[in-house]
């Protein structure tokens, strides 16, 4: 009963980070185990999580330099484990896009011992689709076995992000058709929405997305200073701002993916 949920974006600053974050703090916080993968160089999400500088990183752990046991690491929050980053990921993700055989494969292999030992595992994949993301594709799974394995993006309120959403749609599909032929794009999460003052464009983003997309377009998550905060503070943002707006944000999508099916 373990899923396997990548959240993956073709660019950065999209609330990639803060969707993974929320989420399975959200989950963990409803008394599920969940353990994040930060697979992105910049490693937001270890640091969101007061992790710096750790040790071993989910690099290390795919290119076989230390075990699961040892990358895996215990937050301050109940219930959520993170396999960290760190810059040096950057320089490791390009050492296992060299690899000659099967490092499109090594996520799913390394991930192996959690399933059945933990609800969930989501992986913050990079903001550009590299080795890692496509490993976390070929990882995915859902509860159980006959489950579709989902994938999830977010898009920032512009036209562009809209446009970009059939990039993640091939190469889901090229790893449907080789590696995991339950692979689907499950959600696309608006993100970083400003209030209705700030003009038209914005929910007219959220509309075309919709139009095209229909109910895979989740509840919105709204744009605010609270997020920033959050994470220089390194606290959750259910934590840090329990009622402001985008709390409330974040337990609706979390909600919404239980409904969905999706965790």
């Amino acid at each position: 009963m373990t899923f396997i949920l990548p959240i993956a974006n073709q660019a950065g600053s999209a609330g990639k980070t803060t969707t993974t974050i929320g989420v399975a703090g959200g989950l963990a916080k409803l008394g599920r185990n969940i353990v994040i993968a930060d697979g992105d160089g910049q490693a937001n999400a270890s640091y969101h999580l007061g992790i710096e500088d750790p040790k071993y990183t989910l690099g290390d752990l795919l290119l076989g330099r230390c075990t699961l046991e040892e990358a895996i690491v215990q937050t301050k929050i109940p219930g959520l484990w993170i396999i960290p980053s760190a810059e040096r990921q950057v320089t490791e993700v390009t050492e296992l896009a060299r690899q000659p055989v099967g490092a499109e494969q090594r996520m799913r292999r390394a991930f192996e011992p959690l399933i059945g030992g933990v609800d969930g595992i989501i992986i913050d994949c990079p903001g550009s689709l590299d080795i890692i993301t496509v490993s976390a594709f070929v990882a995915a799974k859902g509860k159980k076995d006959n489950d579709a394995a989902n994938v999830v993006t977010v898009i920032a309120p512009q036209v562009k992000e809209v446009q970009g959403i059939p990039k993640i749609e091939r190469t889901i599909e090229d790893v449907r058709n080789a590696y995991n032929p339950r692979l689907q794009l499950a959600a696309i999460i608006p993100c970083m929405i400003p209030s209705s003052q700030a003009g038209k464009m914005y929910e007219q983003v959220v509309e075309q997305a919709r139009a095209l997309y229909g109910d895979k377009v989740s509840p919105v998550l709204r744009r605010s200073v609270r997020v920033p905060e959050a994470y220089a503070y390194q606290l959750l943002i259910q934590d840090h701002a329990p009622d402001d707006a985008i709390t409330k944000d974040l337990n609706t999508l979390t909600d919404w993916f239980i409904e969905k099916d999706i965790v």
